[in-house]
């Protein structure tokens, strides 16, 4: 989670938002047939977003590449997920993501 309303940020230094080993377990799961993806809230979880762990790591490098240093909200809500009074149904998102 971020406190971030407008963006995701990739972070750098000491605050890093999503470590490289966890990219990298996160990549090797996939491969080995299992559903890999980031749960990502945004405002104190007032809006979540679903990512697949590959787009997420194709767009990342298109971004750094590009100067940026976060997913701005824009990107990220082609993945947003329903809530219902502020609390996201994860099990119902999944399915229906991977459906």
């Amino acid at each position: 989670m971020t406190a971030n309303k407008t963006n995701f940020p990739f972070g750098s230094g000491k605050v890093v938002t999503v470590k490289s080993h966890q990219k990298e377990f996160l990549k090797a799961f996939k491969v080995t047939g299992g559903q890999a993806f980031l749960l990502i809230a945004l405002e104190n979880g007032r809006r979540s977003f679903l990512v697949d762990i590959d787009e997420y790591l194709i767009s990342e490098k298109q971004l750094l590449a590009n100067g940026r240093k976060s997913f701005p909200l824009v990107w990220l809500e082609a993945f947003e997920v329903d809530q219902a009074n502020g609390i996201v149904d994860y099990r119902k998102n999944i399915i229906e993501y991977f459906n």
